[in-house]
């Protein structure tokens, strides 16, 4: 009988966004709506490799540039809100898929436990909606040297074709007289969204007809006469063909 088991069509992982932030531009968007002080200072900006602000050497995962948005650069008794968001991507024919980032936010507990900052990572369907994915308000996460990974799953918005994050950054005054408060930063790279791929279907076919299957390899097989046998293989992605001719030789 043939062998088909050498037509293996696509790897089950497939990269729908992938951002590493080391060319000049990348499509992605930032927004500043905070107020007082230096405002531009806190705008989500792309820093080089080697960076150091307030005496601290950031290095992030990769040892490459990446974006930083730095409230005690903005300054004291300031409101610090800064969006960096995504372009679309579709998660369309996904059957899983995940959010990955690496950063580093430095935490400011404010006064007596009154936590005055926080940052979360949103996702919109529609370009107007938005939903919280991840929220934090009560710890720092790596340190200026040591990015750590973050992973979200997305399985709960697959099947859309119209799909962007954003990484939202406030910090608030700590409003107690006699007191002179300040927040810090956050710090990304290497944002990458990620998922397997719904199995794909096969629909065999020979010539002279007769033969029909979908299994991707089928078994089984034994013609009598020399035949060409047809596949076509389609997902969500693409569709791939091939075929294979078995030539049956006349015995004496």
């Amino acid at each position: 009988p043939p062998n088909f088991r050498h037509h293996r069509v696509w790897e089950n992982e497939i990269t729908v966004l992938k951002e590493n932030f080391n060319a000049t531009g990348n499509g992605w968007a930032t927004y500043n709506y905070g107020s007082g002080g230096q405002l531009a200072n806190a705008d989500w900006s792309l820093r080089p490799y080697p960076y150091s602000e307030l005496g601290f050497d950031f290095i992030s995962n990769d040892n490459s540039q990446f974006y930083i948005s730095s409230s005690v650069a903005q300054g004291n008794e300031v409101t610090t809100f800064t969006i960096l968001e995504s372009p679309e991507f579709s998660t369309v024919g996904l059957a899983s898929a995940s959010l990955s980032f690496f950063h580093h936010f430095k935490h400011q507990p404010g006064i007596i436990g009154n936590a005055n900052d926080s940052v979360r990572v949103q996702i919109s369907t529609n370009g107007s909606t938005w939903s919280n994915i991840y929220f934090n308000n009560s710890s720092s996460v790596g340190t200026p040297e040591s990015f750590v990974e973050q992973i979200i799953s997305l399985s709960a918005h697959l099947n859309q074709p119209s799909v962007k994050l954003r990484f939202v950054y406030n910090g608030t005054p700590f409003n107690l007289p006699g007191w002179t408060g300040f927040n810090i930063w956050w710090a990304i790279d290497n944002v990458t969204v990620s998922g397997s791929i719904s199995p794909a279907t096969y629909s065999w076919s020979s010539a002279p007809v007769g033969f029909t299957s979908t299994q991707q390899n089928p078994s089984a097989v034994s013609p009598t006469e020399t035949t060409i046998y047809s596949v076509v293989a389609q997902n969500e992605f693409c569709t791939s063909t091939d075929e294979v001719t078995v030539v049956v030789n006349a015995t004496s």
